[in-house]
């Protein structure tokens, strides 16, 4: 496996833009249009649910490390903060909703981790919450 880059951020909402941003440049090189599109999806839900439970409220070391790697034709995108174990993996939903209209806001993480990665793990290590996405590059 082979590091592109590794970053960290503060996991705030503040942060949120900045992190897809971050995410979107890198990605655009090694994945097409609709993986592309995908994977933000995905990592929108996923850095939303890590700043929204993660870590508690009071807490002043509260942050979100990205790394991204390049192997055998996949990438992979890394997720790791320091907050409480969850496992954003487990139980993944099934939504019935059918229109769009009745839909709320949220929850879609699971699902769209299910959907559009080609492989996705958590660990919890050395104290860290890691999720780890694979996405095919062609």
């Amino acid at each position: 496996m082979i590091l592109i880059d590794k970053k960290t951020f503060t996991a705030g909402n503040e942060s949120i833009k900045d992190i897809i941003t971050y995410i979107e440049g890198i990605s655009f090189s090694y994945l097409p249009h609709k993986k592309h599109l995908k994977l933000l999806l995905i990592a929108d839900e996923v850095i939303s649910n890590i700043i929204k439970y993660a870590y508690e409220k009071q807490q002043q070391d509260k942050s979100l490390t990205i790394e991204t790697y390049c192997e055998d034709n996949y990438f992979i995108l890394r997720f790791v903060d320091k907050g409480k174990p969850f496992n954003q993996l487990k139980h993944i939903a099934v939504n019935k909703i059918t229109d769009l209209a009745q839909a709320s806001p949220g929850g879609f993480g699971r699902i769209f981790i299910k959907t559009f990665a080609d492989d996705s793990k958590y660990e919890y290590a050395d104290r860290q919450n890691i999720l780890t996405l694979k996405v095919q590059c062609n």
